[in-house]
C-alpha cells in the first residue's frame, strides 16, 4: 500500500511539473494566463511531493541514507587524508629547517674551530719569530743611546726628536738594530739641524717624509713620518744661508711639500718660521758629531 501511495504521489508530482510547463506555452488550457497556470501546476506539483516525502518506501529510504552516510564517509575520508598530508608537509618542511639550522651550527662550529687553530698557529709562529729575535739580537752589538742632554736649549730640542720617534719592533733583527741605529742618528741630527747645519737639516727633512709606520715591521725605520715637518724643514734649508744648497733642495722642497694639501703647506710654513726663529733666536751650542 505504501508503495501504491509512493507511486501515486509521484505520478502527481509530475502532473503538477507537466502542468507548469503547458501553462507556460498554453495558458489557456486552464482557462486563465500563465500566472493562474503556473500556480494551479505548482499546487499539484508540491501535492505530489509531499506525498513522495510522506509515503517513501522503506528500501528507498535506507538506500538514500545509505548512500548519503557513504558520501559523508568518503569525505571525511578526504578530509583525514589531506589533513594526514599536510601534517607529514608540515613535518617534512620542520625536519628539513631543523636539518639546515644544524648543518648551519655544525658549519659555523668548524669555521670557529678552524679560526682558533690558525690563530694559535700565528701566535705560536709569532712566539717563536720572537725568540729567534731575541736570540739574534743578543748576538749583535747594542746601539749606545744619547743621554738628554743638560742645556735647556738642547734638551727642548733633543725632546722635540723624541716626539718623532717611536720604539723599533722590526722583525729582522738586524733590521732591528738598522733601525735603533737610525732612530739614534735622527736624535743627533735633529740637534745638528737645530744648531744651523745644512747636511743634518736634509737627514731631519729626508727621514720625516717617510716611510714611518711603527706598526710596519717590515720597513720602519725608527721615525715616524710627518710631511708637514718634512716640508717644514725643506723651507727652513731653501731661507737659510747655506752656500750648500743647490737645486735639489729646491726640488726636493716641491716633491714634500707637493703631497700636502694647500692648508698641510700652510701649516708646514707657520712651522718653518717657528724653526727659523728658533734658530736664530736659541740655537743648539755644541751639537754632537755623527757617528
Amino acid at each position: 500500500m505504501q508503495t501504491l501511495m509512493y507511486g501515486l504521489s509521484a505520478f502527481v508530482a509530475l502532473l503538477g511539473t507537466a502542468a507548469i510547463i503547458v501553462g507556460q506555452f498554453r495558458p489557456r488550457t486552464f482557462g486563465g494566463g500563465r500566472g493562474r497556470a503556473a500556480l494551479i501546476g505548482l499546487a499539484v506539483f508540491l501535492c505530489g511531493a509531499y506525498g513522495v516525502s510522506r509515503f517513501e518506501p522503506t528500501h528507498i529510504r535506507q538506500g538514500r541514507e545509505q548512500r548519503e552516510q557513504a558520501a559523508a564517509r568518503d569525505a571525511a575520508a578526504r578530509n583525514a587524508d589531506y589533513a594526514a598530508r599536510q601534517a607529514a608537509a608540515a613535518a617534512d618542511a620542520a625536519a628539513a629547517r631543523q636539518q639546515a639550522e644544524t648543518e648551519r651550527r655544525a658549519a659555523e662550529e668548524r669555521a670557529a674551530a678552524e679560526e682558533a687553530a690558525r690563530l694559535e698557529a700565528e701566535r705560536a709562529a709569532r712566539i717563536a719569530e720572537d725568540k729567534e729575535r731575541e736570540r739574534v739580537l743578543a748576538t749583535l752589538p747594542a746601539v749606545q743611546r744619547m743621554r738628554p742632554p743638560s742645556d735647556r736649549v738642547a734638551l727642548d730640542a733633543w725632546r722635540e726628536a723624541e716626539r718623532h720617534t717611536a720604539p723599533c719592533m722590526v722583525r729582522d733583527p738586524r733590521k732591528q738594530r738598522e733601525c735603533e741605529w737610525y732612530t739614534e742618528e735622527f736624535r743627533r741630527d735633529y740637534l745638528r739641524a737645530r744648531a744651523g747645519i745644512y747636511l743634518a737639516q736634509r737627514n731631519v727633512a729626508y727621514r720625516l717624509s717617510g716611510p714611518g709606520n711603527p706598526a710596519d715591521r717590515e720597513h720602519y725605520t725608527g721615525v715616524i713620518a710627518d710631511l708637514i715637518q718634512s716640508c717644514a724643514w725643506r723651507l727652513v734649508i731653501l731661507s737659510s744661508p747655506h752656500i750648500e744648497t743647490g737645486i735639489g733642495d729646491n726640488d726636493n722642497m716641491r716633491t714634500t711639500c707637493g703631497r700636502l694639501t694647500a692648508a698641510g703647506q700652510s701649516d708646514a710654513a707657520v712651522r718653518a718660521r717657528q724653526i727659523m726663529r728658533l734658530i736664530a733666536v736659541e740655537p743648539v751650542r755644541n751639537p754632537p758629531p755623527r757617528r
